[in-house]
């Protein structure tokens, strides 16, 4: 290779790693701050839920239709909030249960819990969306057996 070429594969070389590198950097830290935003999102909506599906379970157990109707409005916000952010295979999963676990007149208290162990422990990563549906009733079985019990 002579001089002229090298010069030229040099000056190829610089141009590509002063303008690749930072845009891969900006592509990674983007990338990152994507994902954190939006595991942030789902944290609050799993808050939102949890706290909204005791007021309800609270509002059916008391009879105070004001309450049981801002408690259900919350209860959809949230649901929302968490399935718009899930890609469907998570979505699938979860939905059934959330839908399961919506207090009622009976078994309210062991709905409610039911459903924070199988949120808590899929925001823990320990609980796969595949397996909610199956872990929410051994939850449910577990928490009726104990508390009624």
């Amino acid at each position: 290779m002579d001089q002229g070429w090298a010069v030229v594969l040099g000056a190829v070389v610089a141009l590509t790693g002063s303008a690749l590198v930072p845009w891969v950097r900006e592509t990674l830290t983007a990338k990152g701050a994507r994902k954190r935003a939006r595991d942030e999102r789902i944290r609050v909506a799993v808050v939102d839920l949890l706290t909204s599906n005791a007021a309800q379970g609270a509002a059916r157990t008391t009879d105070d239709d004001a309450a049981l109707y801002d408690s259900y409005s919350a209860r959809a916000r949230a649901v929302a909030s968490l399935l718009i952010e899930l890609p469907p295979e998570e979505r699938e999963g979860l939905s059934a249960v959330i839908d399961l676990a919506s207090p009622g007149r009976r078994d309210t208290r062991e709905k409610v819990l039911a459903l924070q162990d199988v949120l808590m422990g899929w925001t823990a990563g320990e609980i796969a969306p595949e397996d909610a549906l199956k872990t929410y009733r051994a939850a449910l079985g577990r928490r009726k057996t104990t508390l009624q019990g």
